[in-house]
């Protein structure tokens, strides 16, 4: 991934006062623009790409990382709240010592830090292990289909860095050995940390499928189709006793299930992805807001910037001020 212009980067150079989260075998590049630096940590191993990133921000800075190709990847949060979202899906806040498992597609992403220093850490997995994890996990593929041009979360809910992950993250992290040997230990590392997430991710589904929570079976399935509908959709508007009537459950049970999934009400769900495509939408100068409010349904500009502000806690303008100006740097 690239944060800024490539004439911003500098290649094999690493800050004196990160000295220490120095990994000898990784590829370094420190990426600067006035008020943010971006020190980013890359190894290459036969069926992942692991990459460290420090963000040292003087303010309030909007990132928006750049990749050419979709990707899955997990993404660990090791230091500090970061608030993010996909370029067409929902706001998801990257909490410290959390991890999720992302489909990422090829267009850009964004996410607002506050001053302060942020450390993450990814794992990228590759074709092989993509095809291994739609091969055996449950729901896997239909997850990773659903978001592959919006982007999203394939597991239902973040899961916490217990012991067993965070020594392993430290372990990478702390690693000194470099050369071919090297790459054959830090890979079967990186493998353990999958199979940890795929664990939780088991664990969590046969809790849906065995009956331990209100959700069955059939209401699993119209979740996660209801998820993808309402992400390709955010324009129409989605009365929950007609969204329920289509979907085959009680408004009641709606609310409860995707409670249950995702940690919000369905209603809280839906506006959470129709601002995060409104604030996507903000990128683009050549779009009004009054168009913006049009395409995305929203009966009157004033109700769009009245719920846009109480969910950002920033107003339009300031938002479009921050994203053209990234756009001016990346030039």
């Amino acid at each position: 991934m690239e944060f800024v212009s490539p004439a911003a980067m500098q290649t094999d150079y690493f800050p004196q006062e990160f000295e220490h989260l120095r990994i000898p075998i990784a590829e370094c590049f420190t990426y600067s623009t006035p008020g943010l630096r971006v020190i980013s940590q890359k190894i290459k191993l036969p069926n992942y790409d692991v990459q460290f990133h420090i963000f040292d921000s003087e303010g309030t800075a909007l990132i928006r990382p750049k990749h050419g190709e979709n990707i899955l990847t997990l993404h660990y949060m090791l230091q500090g709240n970061i608030d993010a979202g996909l370029r067409r899906g929902s706001r998801v806040m990257l909490t410290a010592q959390e991890y999720n498992m992302f489909q990422l597609p090829s267009h850009r992403h964004f996410a607002q830090i506050k001053k302060g220093v942020y450390y993450c850490f990814h794992i990228i997995l590759k074709e092989k292990i993509q095809q291994d994890l739609r091969n055996s996990l449950l729901l896997f593929q239909f997850l990773q289909e659903s978001f592959s041009e919006t982007g999203g979360i394939i597991n239902l809910r973040p899961y916490n860095m217990v012991g067993y992950e965070t020594f392993l993250v430290n372990q990478v992290l702390n690693y000194q050995k470099t050369g071919p040997a090297a790459i054959r230990e830090l890979e079967k590392l990186i493998n353990k940390l999958v199979l940890e997430f795929c664990s939780k991710y088991s664990q969590e589904l046969d809790a849906y499928f065995s009956g331990k929570k209100r959700v069955s079976d059939q209401e699993l399935a119209n979740m996660l189709a209801l998820n993808a509908y309402l992400t390709n959709h955010l324009s129409e508007s989605h009365d929950i006793n007609r969204i329920a009537r289509q979907f085959q459950i009680a408004p009641d049970d709606l609310e409860n299930a995707f409670m249950d999934l995702y940690g919000q009400r369905f209603t809280d769900h839906y506006t959470n992805q129709r601002l995060s495509r409104v604030f996507a939408m903000l990128a683009n100068p050549s779009k009004s807001f009054e168009a913006i409010a049009e395409l995305m349904g929203y009966q009157s500009l004033i109700s769009l910037k009245d719920a846009f502000y109480e969910f950002f806690g920033k107003t339009m303008e300031e938002v479009r001020s921050l994203l053209i100006r990234d756009d001016d740097g990346d030039s």
